[in-house]
């Protein structure tokens, strides 16, 4: 668990937050605007108070997710942000199966961010972000997203997020996820030099840079073609590693069988067979 004791400015220090915290986080974040009834904000905030006693070595906080409290100059919590996987990751109907861990992985969501009145408009908020940005940034993940209000849209701009009525995603298998949520507005910001912000289909999207190097191993059985074809999740992008020719381009599939161990990390669990259409070779 990272240990977190950054000084944002004379008065205000951030630390990551402990299990005795719960009262506190969801105190500070019950400040936001859920857009939930009173009497369901308790029971929506109780996966947070739970995630709090989920904690490891890890880069984060507490596994997959990261809570992060202001503090003033007497330690006075006066600030928090919480952030985690979306529910949408673990929706069977949005995030496919065999995508949805390295969503998990690559994205997070900030929850809430929040502030006391009586310390608004004092360079709290910003900090928070910050560091929680920075964080997931040296985990390893590509993107931080967050719903909003719209009356935010410009404070999330000016910290380099963009904003649109939807949440697109350019997922690694060519799909095109695409999310919205009525009374909110979504922000997202990429962390790595792996992504970028492209226009896709008249919308602002996540999209991957490159497609992922995860290829079959050079020892893989072909049924066509070279060893050292390599293949990505990117249905029509396809390359060639070494001095290898070309597959032949008579059309038909290139079956490629590969290790027990490489099926689950490179194509999913139960699959021992990855097959590239071969006329689909540029």
């Amino acid at each position: 668990m990272p240990t977190l004791m950054a000084l944002t400015d004379t008065d205000i220090h951030i630390r990551t937050a402990t299990q005795e915290d719960g009262d506190t986080l969801v105190e500070l974040i019950a400040l936001v605007n859920l857009q939930l009834r009173t009497e369901d904000l308790p029971g929506a905030l109780d996966p947070m108070r739970h995630a709090l006693t989920d904690s490891d070595d890890g880069p984060l906080s507490h596994r997959r997710n990261h809570f992060l409290i202001a503090e003033n100059s007497e330690g006075v919590p006066v600030g928090a942000i919480t952030c985690g996987p979306a529910k949408w990751m673990s929706d069977p109907n949005r995030s496919p199966k065999i995508m949805r861990r390295r969503i998990i992985e690559r994205i997070s969501t900030v929850h809430g961010l929040a502030v006391v009145p009586a310390y608004r408009n004092q360079g709290i908020a910003r900090p928070l972000l910050y560091h929680a940005e920075q964080t997931f940034r040296n985990a390893g993940y590509t993107a931080l997203t967050l719903r909003h209000d719209r009356s935010l849209t410009t404070f999330y701009g000016r910290l380099g997020y963009t904003t649109h009525n939807r949440l697109s995603l350019k997922l690694p298998t060519g799909e095109l996820l695409s999310l919205v949520e009525r009374g909110w507005k979504h922000a997202f910001k990429v962390l790595t030099p792996t992504a970028s912000i492209t226009t896709v289909q008249g919308m602002p999207t996540i999209t991957p840079a490159h497609c992922p190097t995860d290829v079959p191993p050079a020892s893989a059985q072909y049924t066509c073609g070279p060893a050292r074809l390599v293949l990505s999740p990117c249905p029509t992008q396809f390359g060639y590693c070494g001095s290898s020719s070309p597959p032949s381009r008579t059309g038909g599939s290139c079956q490629v069988r590969v290790s027990k161990g490489d099926c689950r990390r490179r194509a999913g669990p139960g699959r021992g067979l990855i097959t590239a259409e071969a006329s689909s070779l540029k």
